[in-house]
C-alpha cells in the first residue's frame, strides 16, 4: 500500500517517539503502539526490563530504538546514567533479540569543548566497531537555566573556550570520510547532515515512502528544525527524567 494512503487511514496516521522522557524509564509509550504507523524509542538507559519488552512486543518490526550513549555516564553532567561501559554491554545484549539494522547509535548532546568533542567521536567509534551504521548526534545547548544548574554543581561553563558549532562540524566531518558507509544524523544543527528527528531513512526502513517533510512551527522550535507533521510524543510527564542530566531543557 503506498505510504501517503497509509497515513490516511487511521488509526496508524502518526509516528510515535519518545523525547519528552526516558524509554527505558517510562515504560507507558507501550500501550500506546497500536495508534503508530511505527515508532522511535530513545533512552539512555538499555536495562534488561527494556530489552525484554522490545523483545516480546508483537510491534517489534514497527520499532526503531536511538540507543544514547553520550560518553559522558556516571560523571557530573550525566550523574544517573550508567557508565559507557555498562551501555555498550548492554547495547549489545539489546542486538541478541532485536534487529540491528533498527538500532541508531544517539550521541546527544556532545559537548562543544575539545575533551567533548574527543568523547563523541571516540563513542561514534564504539557504536560502528559494534555494527551500528547509523550515528546521530547533536550539540549541548546551554540554555540559561542549564547555566544555572551547572554553576550550583561547581561549572562554569565559559563560552569563550567553547567550539562553534561550525568548529564541531569540520571535526567531524573526519570521522564522516573515514566511515563512507554509516549514515550520520542530525537535528537542527544547521548542516547537511540534518534530517530531522524522523528521517526518510526511518521510513524507508519500513519500505515505505517518505511524505512531505514539514517543519512545525512554534516560538520555541529551533531555527533549523525539521520536526515531522506527522510526530507525537508518547510520553506524558512534563519533567526531567530519573537521569538528572545537568543539560537537560526541561525547567526543574
Amino acid at each position: 500500500m503506498n505510504q501517503l494512503n497509509v497515513l490516511n487511514n487511521a488509526p496508524k496516521r502518526c509516528v510515535g517517539i519518545t523525547e519528552r522522557g526516558d524509554a527505558g524509564l517510562d515504560f507507558t509509550w507501550v500501550d500506546k503502539l497500536d495508534k503508530c504507523l511505527f515508532t522511535i524509542l530513545i533512552t539512555k538507559d538499555i536495562n534488561d526490563t527494556f530489552i525484554e519488552k522490545v523483545a516480546e512486543l508483537q510491534h517489534q518490526h514497527r520499532l526503531i530504538v536511538h540507543a544514547t550513549i553520550t560518553g559522558l555516564g556516571d560523571s557530573i553532567l550525566e550523574p544517573k546514567v550508567r557508565h559507557p561501559v555498562w551501555s555498550f554491554e548492554q547495547l549489545e545484549k539489546l542486538c541478541q533479540v532485536f534487529p540491528r539494522a533498527n538500532i541508531v547509535g544517539r550521541v546527544d548532546p556532545i559537548v562543544t569543548t575539545h575533551q567533548g568533542l574527543r568523547t563523541a567521536i571516540d563513542t561514534m567509534e564504539k557504536f560502528i566497531a559494534r555494527g551500528i551504521e547509523r550515528i546521530r548526534y547533536s550539540f549541548i545547548d546551554i540554555y540559561p537555566h542549564v547555566a544555572k544548574r551547572l554553576k550550583k554543581a561547581g561549572i562554569v561553563w565559559n563560552t569563550g573556550n567553547d567550539l562553534t558549532p561550525l568548529t564541531c562540524q569540520g571535526h567531524l566531518r573526519k570521522i564522516f570520510s573515514t566511515y563512507p558507509t554509516v549514515t550520520f544524523e542530525s537535528c537542527a544543527e544547521g548542516s547537511n547532515t540534518d534530517t530531522g528527528c524522523i528521517s526518510e531513512m526511518d521510513f524507508e526502513t519500513f519500505g515505505l515512502d517518505t511524505p512531505t517533510i514539514g517543519r512545525i512551527c512554534g516560538t520555541r522550535q529551533r531555527k533549523h528544525c525539521k520536526c515531522h507533521p506527522f510526530k507525537t510524543e508518547l510520553l506524558e510527564k512534563k519533567k526531567r527524567c530519573p537521569n538528572f542530566c545537568l543539560y537537560c531543557y526541561w525547567y526543574d
